[in-house]
């Protein structure tokens, strides 16, 4: 995770996937934004809109999980709990 200007955490994620029909494998990747606020955590995700006929392209960030630091859990396996989230890897 990388610190912004802002103090916002990135992190860029690789997804490879595989289609039933297809043999070849597509790769996407998926810009990640975790805002840590004065009670609570937001985890959002970035989110392409394609150029129509009356707007151009642009890019937004669409909330998709947080929760309150109270709630927040760090499990005994390393992982640490973000509403339905889970970060970090397995020990």
């Amino acid at each position: 995770w990388e610190r912004d200007r802002f103090g916002h955490y990135h992190k860029t994620v690789l997804q490879r996937f595989r289609r039933d029909d297809s043999p070849e494998v597509i790769i996407h990747e998926r810009k990640y934004r975790v805002k840590l606020q004065d009670l609570s955590c937001r985890i959002e995700v970035q989110v392409r809109h394609e150029a129509t006929e009356y707007s151009p392209a642009k890019n937004s960030w669409v909330r998709i999980g947080g929760d309150y630091y109270s709630k927040i859990v760090q499990l005994d396996d390393g992982r640490v709990r973000v509403g339905p989230y889970y970060f970090g890897r397995r020990k």
